[in-house]
């Protein structure tokens, strides 16, 4: 895996994405192509504003999946799953995956707290992992959960399809078809009890959230520990204060406890990690500096 420059890059709109959509892969034979034999190191081509076709800015193990919008991992064959690995490795780790193989391990969740330690740079004691509750876990959607029902659209309590995007998409249900009936029904839940995050990736598309809603979804549930809860903390997460955005791209997946802190500041992280910390916590962390502890000098 080769370094990232940062773990996620904090946007309000999908519009640079808008300026040059992906088109499909550029084969080894100089003409598009639908399949190449690694994703990560094939080239691909878009659309520029005049319309012509060109190749894209570098092979996704230099750049990243963050350059694809949904819509372009769709044209460009990855799977929701794929998608979220990718992105989960560059905000927790601030590394690139640079391989289909090292893609394929990423699939995996970890085995065990060990492992997780170094796949998701968690410093939480052994009994407190994978997380207390199901939004404070760092998910390893299996595509699988995705192939039994497709969203149709947002739906009225009585089960009609809306013409138009609710004014709270948190608190609506949608419809969805089973694939294996192609029958309707109401979705079970919803987004403010699941979270964006937890939408296929055309899911997502079909129900109208952005790519920058989608991945501040993502976001939120990697480096806070939970799901959004309204359109409120949507807006809100997008664009946090600039020292916020710092501090989660420096140090990624925080403590929530405050006793941690002690270790944080003894690695002079204190005046980065604060921000962010009063930002998850509110008024109930302190800006005060802890004392040291008595092993760092």
């Amino acid at each position: 895996m080769s370094r990232s420059a940062h773990r996620y890059a904090f946007n309000l709109t999908d519009a640079h994405f808008n300026q040059e959509p992906a088109v499909s892969w550029l084969g080894s034979d100089g003409k598009p192509a639908r399949v190449v034999g690694d994703r990560f190191t094939a080239q691909y081509l878009v659309k520029d504003e005049a319309g012509t076709v060109q190749p894209g800015y570098g092979p996704l193990a230099e750049r990243g999946l963050e350059l694809l919008s949904l819509r372009d991992a769709i044209i460009l064959g990855f799977t929701t799953s794929e998608y979220h690995a990718a992105l989960r490795v560059q905000m927790l780790r601030g590394e690139l995956l640079g391989s289909e193989e090292e893609l394929a391990a990423e699939l995996i969740p970890p085995a065990d707290f060990s492992e997780a330690v170094d796949r998701e740079l968690c410093t939480d004691e052994p009994g407190e992992w994978p997380g207390a509750t199901a939004a404070g876990q760092v998910p390893y959607p299996s595509e699988d959960l995705f192939q039994d029902e497709k969203a149709v659209g947002w739906a009225t309590t009585d089960g009609r399809l809306l013409k138009e995007s609710p004014a709270d998409r948190f608190n609506c249900l949608w419809l969805v078809r089973d694939t294996s009936t192609n029958q309707l029904r109401l979705s079970a839940c919803t987004i403010a009890q699941v979270g964006i995050e937890s939408l296929s990736i055309k899911d997502a598309i079909k129900l109208g959230f952005t790519t920058m809603e989608y991945r501040t979804a993502l976001r939120v549930r990697l480096f806070e520990r939970r799901h959004l809860r309204d359109e409120q903390d949507l807006a809100r997460s997008m664009t946090p204060p600039r020292d916020v955005q710092l501090a989660f791209n420096r140090h990624g997946r925080l403590f929530l406890e405050p006793e941690n802190r002690d270790v944080a500041w003894g690695y002079h992280m204190w005046d980065v990690e604060g921000p962010a910390r009063r930002w998850m916590q509110g008024s109930s962390v302190s800006g005060d500096k802890p004392t040291p502890p008595p092993s760092f000098p």
